[in-house]
């Protein structure tokens, strides 16, 4: 029986750790949308992560995320808001 409640709980530790790294890479998303925003569209990679105190690898890619990586002329990323319905927001 204890070994049964054990794994229950393992189980749902391993469910809440996932939920609370969904939540963080929206309220993460949310925050570089706002961010672009507020720069014309575009901020450096390098802010980003300082003003958020992340890393590049903790921002948020996939379908329709709402910008684009783009490296520049002088070899530094920025981050371009690319959806339209994100500019409208």
């Amino acid at each position: 029986m204890s070994h049964e409640i054990d794994t229950k709980i393992r189980i749902f530790k391993e469910i809440d750790i996932k939920i609370q790294n969904q939540l963080m890479k929206l309220q993460v998303q949310k925050e570089i949308i706002h961010l672009l925003k507020e720069n014309n569209g575009e901020i450096e990679e390098k802010k980003v992560c300082a003003l958020l105190g992340i890393i590049p690898y903790d921002i948020p890619w996939g379908y329709n995320i709402g910008w684009a990586r783009c490296l520049q002329p002088n070899q530094t990323y920025h981050l371009l808001l690319s959806s339209e319905q994100y500019n409208e927001q």
